[in-house]
């Protein structure tokens, strides 16, 4: 049995999944044994394989990722998509990313439209020294900005043509149910709350008034969210797009 095949084995055995993937991952990024030995055994205690890795692709571009930031996730490209459709037709957009994490989806956005002005805005230290460097390895027009979006927003900050988010939205009872690889996420970049919609309530109060009439705000949400999400923006007739899978990913409305 070869190395990959032996390790995808132990790693099989330690109930993952896509074993085969990982190992072929661990095995290509390792510099040596005594590394892959290493990521082995953390593997296998739960923490997850872009931890070890320290990056992971999101819309065709590298993120630095560790401990205290979001993994980025395939289904968040709906977001992306969505932002981006809604810029169409509008030149040099100002564009603000809420709950800004790692910096994919501000990133993707400006990679997409370098006329664009974009400012993220992460609150946890943690979080935050990922979006500073890779904003610094990837470039664009990002500015970060620290910033609780529970609270008002602190300072002049103008107006956006566009406002998106992936904010926290998983419900008490989710958060307990939490498989022990995305325990290792930061609980503060999941956790929405009892009933998952903290940051929704927040951003419709504190948030949406900084979106240019006509502008259009963008936010992901939890699989089983799009009726609730949708009935906290009611007034302004918004609409639910579903991700690869036919699940409800993103809550769509214009100012």
């Amino acid at each position: 049995m070869n190395e990959r095949a032996a390790l995808a084995a132990r790693l099989r055995e330690g109930g993952i999944e896509s074993a085969d993937f990982e190992a072929a991952q661990m095995i290509a990024a390792a510099p040596d044994g005594e590394t892959l030995a290493e990521w082995t055994c953390r593997r296998l205690a739960g923490e997850p394989l872009q931890y070890l890795l320290g990056e992971w692709e999101f819309w065709g571009l590298t993120f630095a990722v560790g401990e205290g930031v979001l993994i980025p996730r395939p289904d968040t490209e709906i977001l992306v998509e969505q932002g981006l459709a809604a810029l169409n037709g509008v030149e040099a957009p100002r564009v603000l990313d809420l709950c800004a994490g790692s910096g994919c989806v501000a990133l993707a956005l400006a990679h997409e439209r370098p006329d664009a002005a974009v400012t993220a805005v992460e609150w946890s230290p943690a979080a935050y020294g990922y979006l500073e460097k890779n904003i610094a390895a990837l470039g664009g027009r990002v500015t970060p900005r620290r910033a609780d979006v529970l609270a008002p927003p602190p300072g002049d900050w103008g107006a956006f043509d566009l406002i998106t988010a992936n904010p926290p939205y998983l419900t008490g009872e989710e958060m307990a149910a939490l498989p022990p690889e995305v325990r290792h996420e930061p609980p503060q970049a999941l956790s929405g709350g009892a009933d998952g919609l903290d940051f929704y309530r927040a951003i419709r109060a504190m948030w949406l008034p900084l979106l240019k009439p006509g502008g259009t705000l963008a936010m992901e949400i939890g699989w089983r969210q799009g009726e609730q999400v949708s009935t906290l923006f009611a007034p302004f007739s918004p609409r639910v797009v579903k991700d690869y899978g036919g699940n409800d990913r993103v809550v769509i409305l214009k100012n």
